[in-house]
């Protein structure tokens, strides 16, 4: 071989070495992109997935102050609904003491 010849392969190895170190290098950045987006999607689902919860957490609030004022307007209801039936009770037994069929109308908030 020549020196013209052995120049030409030396030449050749060197780019070879450069092109192979550039693929090698593609990859590794490649390789960090990837692991950068992976990253960056994991947080992006992670934010998504903390903000969705805390609107889950303020409608979760918001019924359960809707389910106490609920309960609230039924224990009054049925508290006004008792004193209704106890008077109810209190007149019938009254009329059929007097003998008496008399007609009263009485509101469910007490007043007559």
């Amino acid at each position: 071989m020549s020196k013209f010849g052995l120049f030409q392969a030396k030449e050749q190895e060197v780019e070879t070495k450069k092109a192979v170190n550039k693929m090698v290098h593609g990859n590794v950045t490649k390789g960090k992109v990837e692991e950068k987006l992976k990253y960056f999607d994991f947080n992006i689902c992670f934010f998504d997935h903390r903000e969705t919860e805390e609107e889950l957490e303020v409608i979760w609030q918001a019924a359960v102050t809707e389910n106490d004022k609920m309960k609230e307007v039924v224990k009054n209801s049925l508290k006004k609904l008792r004193q209704h039936e106890n008077l109810s009770d209190l007149m019938d037994k009254e009329e059929s003491r007097r003998g008496e069929s008399q007609l009263v109308y009485i509101s469910s908030d007490g007043d007559e």
